[in-house]
């Protein structure tokens, strides 16, 4: 009689089993490369989560009521990740031949474009203290802090989507360990870009966001094309 599956197809493994099997999967060319997506999506919420709001409510040029401007931006954020997936359902769909790699290379892009503007847009102690001062443009813009907010969610999406599809696509039999791995560097650089947050201003933010996204997008580009079969053999 054949075991029960646990999940999709997948027979149970002992604990310990699952955990080796895991730390094998780490291992692997191909998952290390990924470790540095996973790394940058790990970055890139952090910074749209908590980093951007506080430097928004730090701004004291930025108006009257900055707490209704994060909140508004906190509502664009929300749009943009749900825009963005809908979007790319639509297109994936009717377009299957797309690769994961281009969607992620449109994330990238978009993300370069709104650290770019937000670095522009206000001052550079923001993140740390609240201050009268502005950023390169003359006068903070609230339109321009809600458009960001919209494409920094926007292109989060286009990065997560991806990494959800390459390792459910990637690792069917190892669907488990391949989300624990993701879980596991995601969280953890999360946690720490929450902790030097506090010490940096926010061109070291700008500098550290674009350096991690096109680093993570060339490891996508290489985990995509790379070849199949490591991890077949564990």
């Amino acid at each position: 009689m054949p075991e029960p599956a646990n999940g999709v197809g997948q027979p149970k493994k002992k604990p310990l089993k699952m955990i080796k099997s895991m730390f094998q999967l780490m291992f692997t060319k191909r998952m290390l490369c990924m470790a540095f997506v996973f790394a940058y999506v790990g970055v890139e919420l952090s910074f749209w989560s908590g980093v951007y709001s506080t430097c928004i409510s730090n701004t004291d040029k930025i108006g009257d009521n900055p707490k209704a401007i994060v909140a508004l931006t906190a509502i664009c954020e929300g749009l943009g990740l749900f825009t963005s997936g809908a979007l790319i359902r639509i297109v994936s769909t009717k377009l299957k031949s797309i690769p994961k790699s281009m969607i992620v290379f449109a994330g990238m892009i978009i993300h370069l474009i709104v650290y770019t503007f937000i670095f522009l847009n206000l001052p550079n102690q923001s993140p740390l203290d609240k201050t009268p001062d502005h950023g390169i443009f003359k006068e903070p813009s609230v339109a321009l802090v809600l458009i960001c907010g919209y494409f920094l969610g926007f292109g989060d999406s286009c990065w997560n989507t991806q990494i959800y599809s390459f390792l459910i696509a990637e690792y069917p039999d190892k669907s488990a360990q391949a989300f624990s791995i993701y879980k596991f560097f995601h969280a953890m650089v999360t946690c720490a870009a929450f902790f030097w947050s506090k010490y940096i201003q926010l061109q070291w933010h700008f500098i550290i966001l674009c350096a991690t996204a096109i680093w993570g997008c060339f490891c996508f580009f290489v985990a995509e094309s790379s070849e199949k079969t490591e991890f077949r053999k564990m």
